[in-house]
C-alpha cells in the first residue's frame, strides 16, 4: 500500500473528495495513531489499516458504504462506531484485543465470520433491529462477552445466554462467557439446530430437546464432551454407545471414552469429522450395515486400527485426512475393496483409493 510501513506517521486526514481507500494502504503502519475520515468517503480497502498496531482512534462517515475484510485487524483500537450506511461486516476486526466499545448503527445487515474474532476486551454488544444475519463464529475467541443486547429485531432472539434465528429456530451463537463458566450445555426446547463453534470450549454434557433436528459436524463439537443426553419423542437424533447419529442413519459425533467402538448397526454412513476431535478411540469398527465412509473423518495420532465390514461400498479417499500409520482391515467378502500393503485399492485392483502409510524407500505397487 501507499503509507505501508512508512515511518513516523501519526495522524492522517482524509478529505472528503477522496472516495477510497485502497487496499493495504496503511497496513503495518507501526507508528500510525490516528484517522479522521471526512464525508465523502465510499470505501475502505481490503486490510486498509492491517496491523497498524498503534491506531487507537479513528471515525467512519456516513457516505461510507463498504469496508474490506481485514481493515482493522490487530490495531489499537478501543471504540469503535459502524455507520449503518455500511451494510455487510466481515473479519474487520480481529486480534483487536483493546476494543472494548462497539456501536453498530441502524441499517447494518449482516454480521459475518470472524468479525470480532479474538477482542478479548469486549463485554457487551447491542445489535440493531435492522440485522438479518449473523454467522456463528463472530466471536470466535471473546472470553469476556457477556451480554447481547437484542430488541425489536425481526430476525434474532437472545434467550438463555444465546442468539437464536427466529425464522429457522437456530442457536447462531452461545455467549463466549456463558460456555466457559459450564461444563453441561442445555438446549432450550424449540430450537431445531446448532449452528455455532463449540470446540474451544469445556463443554462435557449435552441436553438437546425433543425439537432438535440437527446438530454441527464433530469437528465443531467440544473434545471433551462425554455425555448426550436427548429428551424423550425426539425422532431426528439418537445416541447409542457414546455415538450421535441422526435419522438419515448418519453418524455425527462419536463422543466415547472407550478405546475400542462399534459403529452402531443403526448407521449406515460415517459422516465427515465424526471423530475428529475424540482423542480417546484408539480402535474403531464399522458397523455390520456401514455402507459410506466419508472425508475427514479423523486425524489424530491415537487411532491405531480400522476395521470395514463386507458392505461398505463407498470409502472417501481423505477419510483419514492426515493420519498415517494405522492397522486397516477389510473384510475378505466385502465386493468393492481390499487393502494390500499400505493401498486401499478397489476389489479388481484397477484403481487405487488411498495409501494410509508412510512410505519406507521403496513402495510395490500391485
Amino acid at each position: 500500500g501507499a503509507f505501508s510501513r512508512v515511518k513516523g506517521l501519526k495522524t492522517v486526514i482524509i478529505p472528503g473528495n477522496v472516495e477510497e481507500i485502497s487496499d493495504y494502504a496503511f497496513s503495518y503502519n507501526a507508528t500510525l495513531e490516528n484517522v479522521v475520515l471526512n464525508y465523502g468517503i465510499k470505501r475502505i480497502g481490503v486490510s486498509a489499516f492491517d496491523n497498524a498496531v498503534k491506531l487507537s482512534s479513528i471515525k467512519l462517515p456516513e457516505s461510507l458504504s463498504s469496508i474490506g475484510e481485514r481493515a482493522f485487524r490487530n490495531t489499537a483500537l478501543n471504540e469503535i462506531e459502524i455507520p449503518g450506511s455500511v451494510k455487510t461486516l466481515y473479519r474487520l476486526f480481529e486480534g483487536c484485543r483493546q476494543l472494548k466499545s462497539v456501536k453498530i448503527n441502524e441499517g447494518v445487515e449482516s454480521l459475518k465470520e470472524g468479525l470480532f474474532s479474538s477482542c478479548t476486551s469486549i463485554e457487551k454488544l447491542k445489535i440493531p433491529t435492522t440485522v438479518k444475519e449473523i454467522d456463528g463464529n463472530i466471536f470466535t475467541n471473546c472470553a469476556a462477552l457477556e451480554e447481547i443486547a437484542i430488541n425489536n429485531n425481526s430476525y434474532f432472539e437472545c434467550e438463555n445466554n444465546m442468539l437464536i434465528n427466529k425464522e429457522t429456530k437456530t442457536i447462531t451463537l452461545i455467549l463466549p462467557k456463558y460456555l466457559n463458566e459450564n461444563t453441561t450445555l442445555e438446549i432450550p426446547n424449540g430450537v431445531e439446530q446448532l449452528k455455532c463453534p463449540l470446540n474451544s470450549y469445556n463443554i462435557k454434557k449435552m441436553v438437546i430437546p425433543k425439537s432438535m433436528k440437527q446438530m454441527p459436524t464433530g469437528k465443531l463439537m467440544p473434545e471433551t464432551l462425554n455425555e448426550i443426553e436427548i429428551e424423550n419423542g425426539n425422532n431426528y437424533l439418537f445416541t447409542k454407545d457414546g455415538m450421535l447419529y441422526n435419522a438419515d442413519k448418519k453418524l455425527i459425533l462419536c463422543y466415547s471414552n472407550q478405546k475400542i467402538v462399534t459403529v452402531p448397526d443403526e448407521v449406515t454412513e460415517i459422516s465427515s469429522y465424526s471423530f475428529y476431535n475424540n482423542k480417546k478411540v484408539e480402535e474403531i469398527n464399522c458397523g455390520t450395515n456401514t455402507i459410506k465412509i466419508d472425508g475427514w473423518i479423523f486425524h489424530l495420532d491415537n487411532i491405531k486400527k480400522i476395521n470395514i465390514g463386507e458392505k461398505t461400498s463407498s470409502i472417501d479417499p481423505a477419510f483419514n485426512f492426515s493420519k498415517f500409520d494405522f492397522e486397516l482391515n477389510i473384510a475378505k467378502n466385502n465386493t468393492y475393496y481390499k487393502a494390500i500393503d499400505g493401498i486401499i485399492y478397489t476389489k479388481d485392483e484397477s484403481t487405487i483409493i488411498r495409501c494410509y502409510k508412510t512410505a519406507k524407500n521403496d513402495m510395490k505397487i500391485s
